[in-house]
C-alpha cells in the first residue's frame, strides 16, 4: 500500500510530488487540518484559470483519475500555487513605507557589499555566435557600481548599486559592449535583482535568492523578464539569461554569464557566455542621503 506522501505523478520520466493535503481536500470537497473558506478556494481557482471553485475541483478529480494525460494542467496548478506562496510574503498594507530605515546604503547591501566601487577586469572572455561557429574574444572591462538611496515600493525596501559597464577589445578604443542598470538587494526576502540595458535594444531583469552573508549567488532571467527589439527577436531570440557572481577572498569578484539564444537557421540553442574577474581601482562614494547626514 502506497501512502499519499509517497505517491507521485509521473510523465515521460518527470516526477511530481503528490498534492499537499489542502489541495487533496479541494479535490474531494473537504480540507484536512483546517477549515478552508469558500473565498480562498475561489481565489485559487481564479488564479489557476478555472473560474468557479466547482470547476477547479472537477479538474483536480480528472487529474487524479488520468494523471499522465493532464500534465499541462498539473504544471498550471503548480505555477498558480507558487504564485500564491510568493504573494504570502507581502503584507495587506501596500502603501505604508518603512519607518526609521538606515539611509546608509553601503552598510546595507547584503551580498552586494563586495561589489561596490570602481573595477577593472583584463581577463574577460566572450564566446559569441558567428556564421562559421562560436568565436572567442578576449576583452577588457571597466565597471563602476555606486550606491543609490534606499528605494521603497510601499512596504518593500531595496538597497542597491547603480552601475555602468564599458568593454573594449585589448588595445582598442572602440566600444565592444556597453551596459547600464542596477543591482538590488531586498533584505526582507533575501532577494537579489540584476537589471540590465544594452544599446542594441535589449533589457532584462534577473532574480535569485541569497543570504546577507553570501559570497556566491546566481540569478536567472526567463523569457517573461527579457525584452528585445523586433530584429533581435527575429534573428537572435534570447530565451534565458543566467549570471553567477563570486566574491573572492582576495578582494576581487568574478562573474560567469550564460545568455541562451535561438539563432535563426540553427536548430539548437546557442550559449553566449561571458566571464571576467574584476579588481578594484577606486572606492564607492556614499549615497546622497548618507552624505547629507
Amino acid at each position: 500500500m502506497v501512502s499519499n506522501e509517497e505517491r507521485s505523478f509521473g510523465f515521460r520520466g518527470t516526477t511530481f510530488p503528490a498534492p499537499a493535503p489542502a489541495l487533496t481536500g479541494a479535490a474531494t470537497g473537504r480540507s484536512e487540518g483546517s477549515e478552508a473558506s469558500r473565498e480562498s478556494i475561489d481565489s485559487i481557482s481564479q488564479k489557476v484559470g478555472f473560474g468557479a471553485a466547482e470547476t477547479f475541483r472537477h479538474h483536480l478529480r480528472r487529474i487524479y483519475r488520468n494523471k499522465s494525460e493532464f500534465l499541462p494542467e498539473i504544471v498550471r496548478l503548480i505555477e498558480a500555487c507558487t504564485d500564491l506562496f510568493a504573494m504570502a510574503e507581502y503584507p495587506e498594507d501596500i502603501y505604508t513605507e518603512p519607518a526609521d530605515l538606515d539611509v546608509d546604503t553601503l552598510k546595507n547591501l547584503g551580498p552586494l557589499r563586495g561589489m561596490a566601487g570602481i573595477w577593472e577586469g583584463r581577463r574577460g572572455l566572450d564566446v559569441n555566435p558567428k556564421p562559421e561557429g562560436p568565436r572567442k574574444q578576449a576583452y577588457v572591462e571597466r565597471i563602476e557600481l555606486q550606491p543609490i538611496d534606499p528605494q521603497a515600493n510601499g512596504p518593500q525596501l531595496f538597497y542597491g548599486l547603480r552601475y555602468h559597464t564599458h568593454v573594449v577589445k585589448p588595445g582598442e578604443v572602440e566600444t565592444y559592449h556597453d551596459q547600464v542598470g542596477y543591482w538590488l538587494w531586498e533584505p526582507a526576502t533575501g532577494t537579489v535583482i540584476h537589471t540590465l540595458t544594452i544599446p542594441r535594444a535589449q533589457v532584462a531583469m534577473a532574480l535569485g535568492k541569497a543570504s546577507a552573508e553570501a559570497r556566491q549567488f546566481e540569478l536567472t532571467a526567463t523569457r517573461e523578464s527579457i525584452c528585445s527589439a523586433p530584429f533581435l527577436e527575429y534573428a537572435f531570440r534570447t530565451v534565458e539569461f543566467r549570471i553567477k557572481v563570486s566574491i573572492n577572498p582576495d578582494g576581487t569578484w568574478s562573474y560567469d554569464e550564460d545568455t541562451v539564444m535561438m539563432v535563426r537557421g540553427r536548430p539548437e540553442p546557442f550559449h553566449h557566455t561571458d566571464r571576467n574577474t574584476l579588481t578594484k581601482i577606486g572606492e564607492a562614494e556614499p549615497n546622497p542621503l548618507a552624505r547629507a547626514r
